[in-house]
């Protein structure tokens, strides 16, 4: 607990100062006697003051040294490119054909085979290579030899799952011999150029795939964005059908261009002298834009590399860019084009969105995938090109920077965040110092408190799943293995108090819990070979195919050991429990719906048990929810009749043993249900609220009637439960009830219990508000049972606590110094104690011997009409409030 309202006052802090050291007396394992344990708890006391002042401050000085630290060490290495192998799924069993157009040793090969091998390695698939091999040899005579080539290997192949189309060539292809190869084969093509052939392709119901663009226009806009004093920009192409489509699209964006001149050289109407004395007289007024130049006019072939290295070369002073990124150590700067490595991944993932069943009917078909703009850094520094004047979506090639130059905003973030944990810890570090101020300051008042220092810890408990089966994909596995007759065991599994942990630490680190746990059952599934599905916000379903498990083997121990360790998120370390129900299928025709909720029953039995829980479905648990819907029913159909009562059980002021007040009990005229049976199902249900009202109405008709009889009515508490904090127009109803039967609202009090604490809601604050502004007393049931409620204490209008009867029942010496204590220090808050559940002589007397206030038990008085009521007050023995 941490004192860091610097306004609160020396008594608040005081009583802080009690809550920590009375929470350290209720935490200690020390089983030795009580002298024992009190001379040992000044040595562990004075180790732990020592222990709370050095380690932040220790902690804040190694978060500094780190920060300097991973500067310097970020600025120092050189980032490399790592791509792991990460397996994310096993299609093993899928086979793809890689169909290119070209052979590899083309340049855009390599870069699309490692994209699409970079996806479809971690998925395992297998990849057969075909390639046809048009560019260097063109014409229909390749085409048919290929085809006759690849005929025969069809005969020993059995078939492809996918195939993969790269380039028209390719497409052409798959289009033509679709019926001979690849009936009803999904066909996802790439770097189609031709977008008509594209879109009518993707008109085919297995067709579909990505559309490229020659990106002339954004390369020649770039390029001036560069050089805008440059003020003739020339075109180099060639006679063929590819250069005359770029050349026409260069003098369409001139025209977006009219004060500069745009010009072309044609290379197949020159010889290379001729090229290169005309490339060497461009002066500095010039820009070049290398379109295509496959041939000259002496019948000379070019590849592309060869190409560009030509005019980069005889246009060494004049800045030169193109659209394709084979242009890269070329001599030419840069340009728009398409990343062929990240296109084939884009392919490779339609192509495992297929596996996984997405149909490639609805896959549209995708244009610029992989668009980027390139640069060549030594062209950059040659040219004196700045590189913040560079477009946004680019990568630069034979750029080594630093990882801190690589991920400078993402460090600056991280080296923020550590010196934000720097000021916390020190902050920490004083304010520690400053409580154990306070705390030896009153070591010596409660020294007796001290069994052992122990500090407490909550278990916070947090955030979407990745590579978890969803619901949909659930059913239909059940459905499978239920129509194949399988055995099998299904595992229900529910985050406890994931609600808090949202509300709390909100939804971000919601989802990092939620996501953390899902990355630990696909380990352990992989592991056991089973499947977990998220079927629900923070709901996991588990199925183990073709075996009953046991709950005490390691299968289930791993799958509990998944909570175990903490998750990290941001600097917090957050903690979670399951409830978990199992149940067994044994291979009987069965629907989905009916074995989940076997599993749905046991969970919530796990729930009903204290949560963190595993329970094994039995017969029994359906009879018991069956009966529970039908206590459900019958209460709420008493209540629409009004067929209730109430007794009242007598609270004792222990000095003289006087009548003080009165706890108002709901019962049942049939007395079907004992209260202890029905009312913590009906806390659950909307029903308590009608039967809250039925309660409290039948209460002020009581009191109004003794006050009638003049009898001096004592006041009486009503039992106030979480659900009811939903019927808003409550006190509203009260104040009517009181004012019509002319009841004084004193002699009214509500008791909730500590549950109440753990409410994080409007609507609770809205209930405290209402209690201190209509005056009526609270009492606090139950305490002693949770810890948040201690905190709470000296803030909220609590009048009376009542101290839960298990504490004072179980005489042991630890209870006994546990009860003595809480009494002292909710004295110590200027409250009344009540002690509940006496039930023997024996505890009577010890209550007394503690300085208790009030006490109520069968000892003292057993539950009772109203009438009985009316004799006890009339019989004199009342305590004077």
């Amino acid at each position: 607990m941490t004192i860091n309202n610097k306004t609160t006052t020396n008594s608040k802090k005081e009583t802080v100062i009690k809550q920590k050291l009375f929470k350290n007396k209720k935490n200690t394992t020390d089983k030795e006697n009580v002298n024992d344990s009190q001379s040992n708890t000044k040595y562990s006391y004075d180790r732990g003051k020592r222990y709370n002042e050095r380690v932040p401050m220790i902690a804040a000085i190694i978060v500094m040294v780190v920060m300097l630290l991973s500067l310097f060490v970020f600025c120092k290495i050189i980032v490399v490119d790592d791509d792991d192998g990460e397996i994310l799924g096993d299609y093993s069993s899928k086979k793809v054909l890689f169909l290119s157009s070209y052979d590899y040793s083309y340049v855009t090969v390599p870069s699309q085979v490692k994209g699409v091998n970079n996806i479809l390695s971690k998925y395992q698939v297998r990849v057969d290579y075909e390639f046809m091999n048009t560019k260097k040899f063109p014409g229909k005579e390749t085409i048919d030899d290929f085809y006759l080539g690849f005929k025969d290997r069809m005969k020993v192949s059995k078939g492809y799952d996918v195939v993969l189309a790269i380039d028209d060539p390719a497409l052409d292809f798959a289009l033509k011999y679709q019926n001979e190869f690849f009936k009803n084969v999904p066909i996802i093509f790439m770097g189609i150029n031709d977008k008509e052939k594209g879109i009518n392709a993707s008109n085919n119901k297995n067709i579909s795939g990505n559309i490229e663009n020659t990106y002339i226009k954004d390369t020649v806009e770039c390029a001036l964005s560069l050089h805008s004093k440059r003020k003739r920009i020339i075109a180099v192409s060639d006679n063929t059908s590819t250069g005359r489509g770029e050349l026409k699209e260069f003098y369409i964006v001139s025209k977006k261009y009219p004060n500069k001149e745009f010009i072309d050289v044609n290379t197949s109407n020159c010889t290379k002298e001729e090229l290169e004395k005309m490339f060497n007289d461009f002066t500095k007024d010039d820009l070049v834009i290398f379109l295509n130049m496959q041939e000259d006019k002496e019948g000379d072939v070019f590849s592309l590399d060869e190409a560009m290295k030509f005019v980069a070369k005889n246009c060494d002073k004049v800045p030169v860019y193109s659209s394709s990124v084979i242009g890269i150590n070329t001599g030419i700067i840069g340009g728009k084009s398409v990343d062929f490595y990240i296109a084939g991944q884009e392919a490779a993932k339609k192509i495992i969105d297929i596996f996984k069943g997405k149909k490639i009917k609805d896959m549209e078909v995708k244009y610029n995938v992989g668009e980027k703009f390139w640069f060549d850094a030594y062209q950059l520094e040659k040219f004196k090109i700045n590189y913040n004047k560079l477009p946004d979506n680019k990568v630069v090639y034979n750029y080594y920077s630093s990882y801190f130059e690589t991920n400078k905003n993402v460090i600056l973030i991280v080296e923020l965040v550590l010196y934000i944990i720097f000021v916390v810890f020190l902050i920490i570090a004083i304010d520690n110092k400053k409580k154990n101020i306070l705390i030896s300051e009153l070591e010596k008042s409660y020294e007796e408190l001290f069994t052992k220092e122990k500090q407490i810890r909550y278990m916070a408990e947090h955030d979407e799943l990745t590579g978890l089966f969803n619901r949909r994909a659930m059913e239909n596995d059940l459905n499978e293995i239920i129509s194949q007759k399988c055995n099998f065991t299904i595992i229900h599994i529910d985050v406890d108090d994931f609600k808090f942990i949202n509300d709390t630490y909100g939804h971000a680190c919601g989802d990092k819990v939620l996501s953390e746990i899902g990355a630990r059952f696909i380990k352990v599934g992989k592991r056991y070979n089973f499947h977990t599905y998220r079927i629900g916000g923070d709901e996991f379903l588990i199925i183990i195919k073709d075996k009953f498990v046991q709950q005490n083997t390691i299968i289930i121990d791993e799958i509990m050991n998944v909570k175990s360790e903490k998750i990290h998120f941001k600097n917090k370390e957050i903690y979670v429990s399951f409830s978990m129900g199992m149940a067994y299928h044994n291979g009987s025709q069965d629907t989905v719906m009916n074995v989940i909720i076997k599993a749905d029953l046991a969970m919530y039995q796990a729930k009903h048990y204290g949560k963190n829980n595993l329970v094994l479905y039995s017969e029994h648990l359906k009879e018991n929810e069956t009966r529970k819907q039908k206590v459900k029913q019958d209460v709420k159909e008493a209540c629409e009749k009004d067929d209730l009562y109430v007794e009242y059980q007598p609270q004792y002021l222990l000095k003289g043993q006087a009548l003080s007040s009165f706890e108002a009990l709901a019962r049942l005229k049939s007395n079907k249900y004992r209260a202890s049976e029905f009312i913590p199902i009906i806390e659950e249900t909307d029903i308590i609220i009608p039967l809250g009202r039925k309660i409290l109405k039948h209460v002020i008709t009581d009191i109004s009637n003794c006050l009638k009889e003049k009898i001096e009515m004592l006041p009486v508490s009503i039992n106030f439960s979480i659900k009811q904090l939903e019927d808003e127009g409550y006190f509203e109803y009260m104040i009517a009830l009181l004012k019509e039967y002319d009841v004084p609202i004193k002699l009214i009090e509500i008791e909730i219990t500590e549950s109440f604490f753990d409410k994080n809601s409007s609507k609770v604050t809205s209930f405290f508000e209402q209690i201190e502004k209509y005056g009526i007393n609270i009492v606090l049931d139950e305490f002693g049972v949770g810890y948040n409620s201690i905190n709470y204490l000296s803030v909220v209008p609590i009048k009376k606590v009542k101290i839960d009867k298990c504490i004072v029942n179980e005489n042991s010496s630890e209870k006994n110094i546990f009860l003595k204590n809480i009494i002292k220090i909710v004295h110590s808050l200027d409250l009344a104690v009540v002690v509940e559940g006496i039930e023997n002589e024996r505890e009577f007397e010890r209550l007394k011997e503690y300085d208790c206030d009030f006490a109520q038990g069968y000892y003292l008085s057993r539950p009772t009409s109203i009438d009985e009521i009316k004799t006890l007050i009339s019989e004199g023995n009342v305590a004077k409030n």
